[in-house]
């Protein structure tokens, strides 16, 4: 997939002339953008009387043209990254040629080169801006006689010649004959200069084909059985809002919009991902198989930083500040929406069908502390009833929303730890370690799992209804997928507990036991 975006500016005031300036950072848009680095710059096919002039051409296109006519054509198209300067002048030098060449189409190219707002990744893109006025026919127009109506007649009388989409054949489909055009000229480029990139998949480095795609992310699931999913756009207003908090909401659809892209960086390359996977497997298995394949050659510092490494793993939420601060925001969020006097009828109606409960966050906030935990699963319909009057009001909704997309963003982060959580003990699980260290890891990674299931079941129960209900467009609430890994994952990592580790349930007494029973090794060495 790519990006590319077409607009088109009709007559009204300094329209093109604005988009001018815009693109080549000149008049009031001279002060660029921080670290921004305008990379190219080309006007061309113009008229005499605009020659070396191509700002009197847009604004004459915007004083002379037809009333509700189009001044001017805007094409936005991200540029590969793996690219270098050169190569990327060489390649607008194409898009130039195929989209304003054949019909001697004026012009304005810019390519700008800055730091993504979301991600910081360097983000150069290509604004080519054209008029749809032929200057083909090789007449000489006054700048008022250019964009008068065009007579096929008697063409010296009439304005320039304009090639509408639907003059060319184009029509509706013009969009996707566009998008056919940007792959075919970005593929080209890109089986010349750089036919593989790299890619980075959960830590794991894959060279894979360097290619784009035209197909809209539903196409592409039908041809190719993926689940691609589109990624949410963020307003410019929201973006860039000095409200803190709105910017509380953007950062989350930010985190939103990463786990997609992602999410579909995986859809894409789960072939070449799993391979690699496979064969990184095997080689840390034999080498580390071969070194460890009897106990008696541990050392007790190995054995005690093994203990280390897999206990870590199995650490949960509450030992990273990050998610303190999220769970917390979480709760004075939760505590905004039941103080809204509208949310009281709700409210009484949930305690009137036993639909609420305290969901102790002792391993998150400070001991004591409670976040409710609401299962409108077993909802009667009389439940749902108040929450369609609570809803009805946009700005009630709104919220609701607002504290839902905290709640799946926190669900997010608290999945993608578990998944780093469960490689690193995946990685280090089949070691033969001693009785006590067993024990502490298995109480380390029961702790672990009551936690995702607590929250796992705040999404089945809560958040996955109501956006189902109320919010079936919103992607950011939708953790279907998160929650089948889970669940799959929670079986299959116990019965390796049952299988490898023989968890069984010691106090303190029987581990120390344990440990002066083992005679033969030094327990107060490094590491423990």
């Amino acid at each position: 997939m790519f990006y590319m975006d077409i607009r088109h500016n009709v007559k009204k005031a300094n329209s093109s002339k604005n988009t001018f300036h815009y693109l080549t950072r000149t008049g009031h848009f001279l002060a660029k953008k921080q670290d921004e680095e305008l990379e190219f710059v080309r006007s061309g096919h113009l008229p005499a009387w605009a020659k070396n002039r191509p700002a009197d051409f847009w604004k004459s296109a915007d004083q002379h043209e037809i009333e509700r006519g189009r001044t001017s054509t805007v094409l936005t198209v991200a540029l590969p990254k793996e690219l270098n300067r050169l190569q990327r002048i060489e390649l607008v030098e194409a898009f130039i040629q195929e989209f304003t060449d054949t019909y001697q189409f004026p012009y304005t190219a810019a390519v700008h080169h800055h730091a993504s707002a979301l991600t910081g990744e360097d983000q150069p893109h290509l604004h080519l801006m054209y008029s749809e006025r032929s200057l083909a026919d090789g007449i000489e127009r006054s700048p008022e006689q250019f964009f008068k109506q065009y007579r096929p007649k008697n063409p010296q009388q009439g304005g320039a010649q304009k090639m509408t989409a639907n003059a060319l054949g184009q029509g509706k489909n013009q969009v996707v004959i566009f998008r056919q055009t940007t792959e075919q000229l970005l593929n080209d480029c890109l089986q010349q200069y750089a036919p593989q990139k790299t890619i980075m998949l959960n830590g794991l480095a894959l060279t894979v084909e360097n290619k784009v795609s035209c197909l809209s992310n539903r196409d592409y699931n039908t041809q190719f059985g993926t689940d691609l999913k589109d990624v949410p756009q963020i307003p410019r207003w929201k973006l860039y809002s000095a409200d803190p908090i709105i910017q509380l909401d953007v950062q989350a659809q930010k985190e939103t919009i990463q786990r997609i892209r992602e999410e579909n960086k995986m859809e894409l390359y789960k072939t070449a991902y799993e391979n690699e996977l496979a064969k990184s497997q095997l080689e840390q298995t034999q080498l580390l198989g071969q070194r460890y394949a009897d106990r008696k050659k541990y050392t007790d510092f190995e054995l005690n930083e093994l203990q280390r490494t897999i206990v870590k793993a199995c650490q949960g939420a509450s030992y990273h500040e990050s998610f303190l601060k999220m769970h917390q925001q979480n709760c004075t969020i939760m505590n905004r929406l039941l103080e809204r006097s509208a949310f009281g009828s709700v409210w009484i109606e949930l305690q009137k069908q036993a639909l609420l409960k305290d969901f102790s966050c002792e391993q998150l906030i400070v001991s004591g502390a409670t976040f409710i935990q609401i299962n409108l699963q077993d909802a009667e319909p009389s439940a749902w009833d108040k929450l369609d009057q609570y809803c009805s009001n946009e700005d009630n909704q709104e919220y609701l929303r607002y504290f839902l997309r905290n709640l799946s963003q926190f669900i997010q982060k608290l999945a993608n730890f578990d998944d780093s959580r469960s490689l690193a003990f995946d990685t280090n699980f089949s070691y033969q370690l001693y009785a006590w260290q067993r024990n502490d890891i298995q109480r380390n990674f029961e702790g672990k799992q009551v936690e995702m299931r607590g929250f796992m079941q705040l999404y089945e129960g809560f958040i996955a209804p109501l956006a189902s209900r109320y919010f079936t467009e919103d992607y950011e609430l939708d953790q279907q997928h998160n929650l089948k890994k889970f669940k799959e994952r929670d079986d299959l990592i116990i019965e390796a507990l049952n299988t490898h580790l023989e968890p069984q349930i010691l106090d303190a007494v029987e581990v120390n036991q344990l440990k002066k029973n083992e005679s033969s090794h030094d327990w107060n060495g490094p590491g423990f």
